[in-house]
C-alpha cells in the first residue's frame, strides 16, 4: 500500500526519476522498518530488549558507512540509497528474526 501512495504521489507531483527512484527507496526502507517492529517486540516480552537497540545501533552505523562509500565511489545517490535499504534488509534477516525466534523458545 506503501508503495502504490508514493507512487501515486510521484506521478500526481511528476517527478523525475532520481527523485523517484530515491523516493522508492525510503519507502522500502520504512517497510523494512516497520517488518522489523514486531520482532523488537517480541525482544522486548522477553526481556531482551538490548538486541533491539544493539541491532538498530550496528544496522544504522553499517548503513551509513555503506552509504558515504557507495557514494564516494559511484557519485550515484540513488545507488547508495539501495545500499542502506540492502543493509536493513540484510540485518532483519540474518539478525533480528533469528533472534526474535531464540527469544520465543
Amino acid at each position: 500500500m506503501a508503495i502504490v501512495a508514493a507512487i501515486i504521489m510521484i506521478i500526481a507531483n511528476g517527478y523525475d526519476s532520481m527523485r523517484a527512484g530515491l523516493i522508492i527507496s525510503l519507502v522500502v526502507f520504512k517497510i523494512i522498518e516497520a517488518i522489523a517492529d514486531p520482532f523488537y517486540g517480541i525482544m522486548q516480552a522477553h526481556g531482551k530488549l538490548y538486541l533491539a537497540g544493539m541491532s538498530m545501533t550496528i544496522k544504522t552505523v553499517a548503513s551509513v558507512v555503506f552509504f558515504v562509500i557507495v557514494d564516494i565511489l559511484t557519485g550515484n545517490l540513488i545507488l547508495s540509497s539501495l545500499c542502506f535499504v540492502v543493509v536493513n534488509a540484510l540485518f532483519l534477516v540474518f539478525f533480528d528474526i533469528p533472534r526474535a525466534k531464540k527469544c520465543e523458545y
